[in-house]
C-alpha cells in the first residue's frame, strides 16, 4: 500500500511540473525576470556527501552524481522551477545503501551567481546489510541547494531528510532514512 502511495506521489509531480509548464506563456511568465544563477540549463555535478542513516553511529562519506534541468517553459517571477536527478553510493559498517531521487526545486537568485533552491523529492532506495534484511524501499524527502555559479562552472551545497517506507525492514539498525550533505562541483551546458 506505501509503495503505491509514493509512486503515485512521483507520478503526481511530474503531472504538476507539466501541467503549470504547460500553462505558462512561451518564454515565462509575463514580468519574470530569470537570472543565470537561478536558470542553468542543464547541468551535471559530481558529489561528495555526507550521509547520516537514522542509526546516528552508521553515519559516513558517500559518493555520487546530480544531474538537473530547469524547465524552459516554467519562468516565476523572482525564479523558476527545475528537476534534480541524484544518485548516491553509501557503504560503511555492513549497510550499504544506493539512493536515487527526483527533486523538483524553485531556484531564485539571493546574490550576484548564487542561487538558492527548496522543495520535495520522491527517491527510492536499495538498501543491502550484512546484519539484517536487504530490501529495496520507496522514500520522500525534502530539500535545499545553495549554488554558486561562473560562467558555465558551478558548486554547491545540498541538505536533504528522506524518509524511507517500512526502514526497519532493510537492516536491524533502521538505517534507510537519512540525513544527506553534499558538497557538488560541476559543469552547465
Amino acid at each position: 500500500m506505501r509503495a503505491t502511495t509514493l509512486a503515485c506521489a512521483l507520478a503526481g509531480l511530474g503531472l504538476i511540473q507539466v501541467g503549470v509548464a504547460g500553462a505558462a506563456e512561451p518564454g515565462g511568465a509575463p514580468g519574470s525576470a530569470v537570472t543565470p544563477a537561478a536558470d542553468p540549463g542543464l547541468g551535471l555535478a559530481g558529489s561528495a556527501t555526507y550521509l547520516s542513516p537514522g542509526a546516528g553511529s552508521l553515519s559516513g562519506d558517500a559518493y555520487g552524481t546530480q544531474v538537473y534541468l530547469t524547465s524552459p517553459w516554467l519562468k516565476l517571477p523572482g525564479g523558476t522551477i527545475g528537476q534534480q536527478l541524484s544518485v548516491n553510493r553509501y557503504n560503511h559498517d555492513g549497510i550499504q545503501l544506493t539512493t536515487a531521487a527526483l527533486s523538483p526545486r524553485y531556484l531564485t537568485d539571493v546574490a550576484p551567481g548564487l542561487a538558492l533552491g527548496v522543495g520535495p523529492g520522491v527517491g527510492y532506495t536499495w538498501a543491502d546489510a550484512d546484519f539484517g534484511r536487504s530490501t529495496d524501499l520507496w522514500a520522500v524527502q525534502i530539500g535545499a541547494d545553495l549554488d554558486y555559479r561562473q560562467g558555465p562552472l558551478f558548486m554547491g551545497l545540498d541538505a536533504r531528510y528522506q524518509w524511507s517506507e517500512d526502514q526497519a525492514a532493510a537492516t536491524s539498525a533502521g538505517a534507510s532514512d537519512n540525513w544527506l550533505t553534499t558538497l557538488k562541483l560541476g559543469v552547465t551546458f
